[in-house]
């Protein structure tokens, strides 16, 4: 959400108009319509056959350094105040780089949005967990519609891209040192490798906090699960 996907794709027109390149915005947006349907068809087949976790990272890092490449185009337009005439050899820049980051992230972190939390959340708090998650999204997303426009008119363009830029790379560093590999693992193994010894500690007395329950999950496959008594 913070890489500004949902945002470029509102405001994709406007930013076209921005680049100064005379480029069509009907056939930008065109373009940017049939990459988006193709490339959501393909991330279906990945998701299932590359690992969660390399997919996050690498997605993240690709769609940072789309989005500061664009970030780097406005740049030197808007800072260093280059012609027009002198970026046209490099006009297809932004919507290069949006299509690309929009590519990348569809393939990768986008398409695993949901994939991740149901494959982590223990049966006991899931609905609660997607509750929030949902929430905490709509909130966050209508954030960032409000908030775009009021950066774009104090900082830029430039400050815009290079901020979901960032918020990509920092993705990417969360990713590789805290998100586990989900992949044709059990709930009960991602669980115990979230919790560590917590989740492995046998209980000794009804004083422990932690005790075991048996719970089916959907495919009908017993999971050991690890809950607060309450």
């Amino acid at each position: 959400m913070m890489t500004g996907a949902v945002v470029t794709r509102q405001y994709l027109g406007w930013i076209i108009e921005e680049t100064k390149t005379g480029m069509k915005t009907s056939l930008a947006l065109i373009v940017y319509g049939v990459v988006s349907f193709g490339v959501g068809m393909v991330s279906t087949v990945l998701v299932d056959r590359v690992g969660r976790r390399p997919l996050l990272i690498f997605s993240y890092i690709g769609t940072g350094i789309s989005l500061g490449a664009v970030g780097l185009y406005f740049f030197m337009q808007e800072v260093l105040e280059v012609t027009t005439a002198s970026l046209a050899s490099v006009s297809f820049i932004p919507l290069l780089g949006i299509i690309l980051a929009n590519v990348i992230s569809t393939i990768g972190f986008d398409s695993l949005i949901f994939v991740i939390p149901a494959e982590i959340f223990p049966i006991n708090i899931k609905a609660i967990a997607f509750t929030c998650l949902n929430l905490f999204s709509s909130a966050l997303g209508f954030s960032l519609g409000l908030g775009y426009q009021r950066v774009k008119d104090l900082f830029g363009l430039t400050t815009v891209f290079w901020i979901f830029a960032a918020f990509a790379i920092g993705g990417a560093v969360f990713s590789y040192l805290f998100v586990v590999e989900t992949k044709g693992k059990q709930l009960g193994d991602i669980q115990a490798e979230l919790q560590g010894d917590k989740y492995n500690a046998v209980p000794q007395n009804d004083n422990d906090k932690l005790e075991s329950v048996i719970e089916k999950d959907e495919c009908e496959e017993a999971t050991e699960l690890k809950v607060l008594k309450s």
